[in-house]
């Protein structure tokens, strides 16, 4: 249980002091796939970031919807483009009572979208598609042997620990792809706007938003903790147990941040987000490395709390998920308080680094000028090498 009486300092160096003595479990430990996600409803957090967007995303009041021309090389072959959800597969946006969203297998949980042909204000395919690249795009993807130890593809490029932070199989060298990533899909969103294609600009920006959101997760940032170790099964036990504890946490942020938007509670969770100002930004892979190290610094104690704050049922080699029972139960835990305080921490920064990429985007790629004219495009390389064209 965390010591009520220790700072927050002394904590903090005790987390990493935890941290460090993983060495000889990572020697075998692979972080699983499935706990490659970083937070639960993409959505619903950049609804919240947008609620007062720049002038130039609501200057796109109406964008049509057009059909994908673009072939982006590095992504999953079996990765097929949605626009909208037919209506038998749709869920209400703010469910009223708990929802477990890591057991929806395709993410899309929320999702409505629009038809090509539609049209759609630039903020709701900001808001949409912030979840897309966790429907599947980078997964099964070959990135070598690094990536096993992040949970394969997905994790790679969902993920980043930082220069100078102690994991394996590199100590102290950088690892993880998720700045890459933001820094393509800005790049291809440039290209589209360029092109006068706001829809897919829009969509763009929206993916790469989603990699530096990821990085505002200390799951995404720490690679392992003791604390989830399963003594009697030490690897499937306890990559279980991580996937356990990882999906708990995502679920209960979710829960937290749905019903502050519902009105109906948790609304420090909502200041968390709003209050944030924007940052200045001056590239997008630099920024999306910086918010990374600030989450590993001052989030790796999060691991250590979850362990804590959702218990011990969670520590198995079976799958745990948290249900209504269990979410009425940590209203009343000692630590719930600090757990919140870690977790608006890491949303502060997260919106305001967000924020500043749209300043940026906006900035950069000239989108106060929303009367863009439809340019012609005879096709070329796209940013990461792969065939783009109109």
């Amino acid at each position: 249980m965390y010591p009520r009486k220790m700072t927050h300092a002394s904590f903090v160096m005790s987390c990493q002091i935890r941290v460090l003595s993983t060495v000889v479990m990572c020697l075998f430990l692979f972080i699983p796939e499935e706990a490659a996600w970083g937070w639960a409803r993409h959505d619903v957090l950049t609804q919240l970031i947008l609620e007062e967007p720049p002038e130039w995303v609501r200057g796109y009041r109406q964008v049509k919807v057009n059909e994908n021309r673009y072939h982006i090389g590095s992504l999953n072959p079996k990765f097929e483009l949605v626009y909208h959800a037919p209506a038998h597969r749709r869920h209400p946006f703010l469910p009223a009572d708990f929802v477990s969203y890591c057991r929806y297998p395709d993410r899309k949980y929320g999702f409505r979208g629009v038809p090509i042909g539609g049209e759609v204000s630039g903020s709701r395919v900001l808001i949409d598609f912030s979840d897309e690249p966790d429907w599947g795009m980078d997964e099964e993807v070959e990135e070598g042997s690094e990536a096993e130890f992040m949970g394969g593809s997905q994790g790679y490029r969902h993920m980043y620990y930082p220069s100078g932070t102690f994991h394996l199989p590199r100590p102290f060298f950088p690892q993880g792809k998720a700045p890459e990533r933001a820094e393509l899909f800005y790049q291809y969103a440039r290209e589209a706007f360029g092109n006068g294609d706001p829809y897919w600009g829009l969509r763009f920006l929206a993916r790469a938003i989603h990699y530096l959101e990821d990085l505002a997760n200390p799951f995404h940032t720490v690679q392992i903790s003791t604390r989830f170790l399963v003594k009697d099964n030490l690897y499937e036990g306890t990559v279980q147990a991580v996937k356990n504890y990882h999906f708990a946490y995502e679920d209960y942020v979710a829960y937290l941040l749905v019903q502050a938007l519902r009105g109906e509670d948790r609304k420090e969770m909502l200041v968390a987000i709003r209050k944030a100002k924007p940052k200045k930004i001056l590239g997008t892979r630099g920024a999306a490395k910086e918010l990374a190290l600030f989450s590993h610094r001052e989030g790796a104690c999060l691991l250590e709390l979850s362990a804590s704050f959702f218990g011990k049922e969670f520590l198995s080699g079976e799958p745990v998920y948290l249900d209504p029972e269990k979410v009425r139960e940590l209203e009343e835990s000692p630590i719930r308080d600090e757990v919140l305080r870690v977790t608006s921490r890491m949303l502060i920064e997260m919106s305001s680094v967000v924020k500043g990429f749209l300043e940026m985007a906006g900035r950069e790629l000239d989108l106060g000028n929303t009367g863009i004219e439809r340019g012609k495009w005879d096709g070329g390389i796209g940013p990461d090498g792969g065939m783009i064209g109109f």
